[in-house]
């Protein structure tokens, strides 16, 4: 499989992976990084090609459709991870206190920090629990 990572910047390459992370996703990074690259270049290369060739529109007016459904494509990506972003932040802010109810609740029987992380992920708080496991298996 082609790395296709390597055709961005490493500063563009980490922004996308510190995007992906926060929203949750579950496809992985570089293969995100590759169909934004391969769609992209799709989306700048049909739309010319087609208003030239079949429309007979001007070259300039294709090529600037081809770049402007580029970028359209990307800024519409871009409001979808950033929605995902923000509705898991306010999920994990609504959750919040309940967990740490849960959590302190949990420490105050006497149970181990770890544990009491464990043990306050409950199946209710649907992705968040997952994020705690992970944390506390860090940990």
């Amino acid at each position: 499989m082609v790395d296709y990572n390597k055709l961005i910047s490493r500063q563009l390459y980490n922004f996308i992976k510190r995007e992906h992370k926060l929203a949750g996703l579950k496809l992985n990074v570089d293969k995100l990084v590759s169909f934004l690259i391969i769609f992209g270049l799709i989306l700048f290369a049909i739309p010319p090609f087609v208003l030239y060739i079949i429309f007979k529109y001007d070259i300039i007016i294709s090529i600037l459709s081809g770049f402007a459904a580029t970028i359209l494509f990307y800024i519409v990506v871009y409001a979808i991870i950033e929605f995902r972003i923000e509705q898991r932040k306010n999920y994990v802010e609504s959750v919040w206190p309940d967990f740490l109810i849960i959590t302190s609740a949990n420490i105050r029987s006497g149970i181990s920090i770890d544990k009491a992380l464990v043990n306050a992920a409950r199946p209710e708080f649907t992705y968040f629990s997952n994020d705690v496991q992970d944390v506390v298996k860090l940990v």
